[in-house]
């Protein structure tokens, strides 16, 4: 239901929005420092009130970071392409979402067959996003330890997820921009 750019719709992130310039929140705020008048020295009240506003604008831009970070996930595989799968999608959302699969894992393929540090960087940024299927608390038994040759995949964290996210949409820029100027992509 989120896939792709949907995420951006969700009701709770304009609310958030909406509290740094509706006129009715900053109504709110007046009244907070009027009662604080009645209390105060006008100087104290226009320092409370600065103060005030302040921690509400950094809660609020704060708020829409973790959320936005959280939420992007929706625009990078895998759940971008989760439309493929719904029986619900329309056959023109199906299409699109088929069409972003298959230039994602071009631009993907040819990342990783480019020579360069960057190249390996940026595709190994791109690999992040896969949310791991099991919680950090769940343990798989000693046994399946041996099926695997030794770590060399970084640990997911939630900085790599945001940056797995911001590499999705870079190369995704990147691609539509090359294709614009008459180039395909192979």
């Amino acid at each position: 239901e989120l896939a792709g750019h949907l995420w951006l719709n969700e009701q709770h992130l304009k609310d958030l929005v909406n509290v740094l310039h509706q006129s009715e929140e900053f109504s709110r705020v007046k009244l907070y420092f009027d009662l604080s008048l009645r209390q105060l020295v006008e100087h104290e009240a226009e320092r409370n009130l600065q103060l005030f506003v302040q921690s509400v604008y950094h809660y609020v831009v704060q708020l829409l970071g973790y959320r936005g970070r959280s939420l992007s996930k929706f625009n990078s595989p895998p759940d971008c392409y989760a439309s493929l799968c719904l029986e619900t999608a329309d056959v023109t959302l199906r299409e699109e979402t088929k069409a972003k699969l298959t230039e994602d894992w071009k631009a993907l393929r040819l990342l990783e067959l480019s020579p360069g540090e960057v190249s390996r960087e940026l595709s190994s940024d791109l690999g992040d996003t896969v949310s791991s299927p099991m919680s950090a608390s769940e343990k798989l038994p000693k046994f399946f330890a041996g099926m695997m040759a030794e770590k060399k995949w970084r640990t997911l964290s939630e900085e790599a997820l945001r940056v797995s996210s911001a590499a999705w949409e870079w190369i995704r820029a990147f691609c539509a921009r090359y294709k614009s100027m008459g180039h395909k992509l192979k």
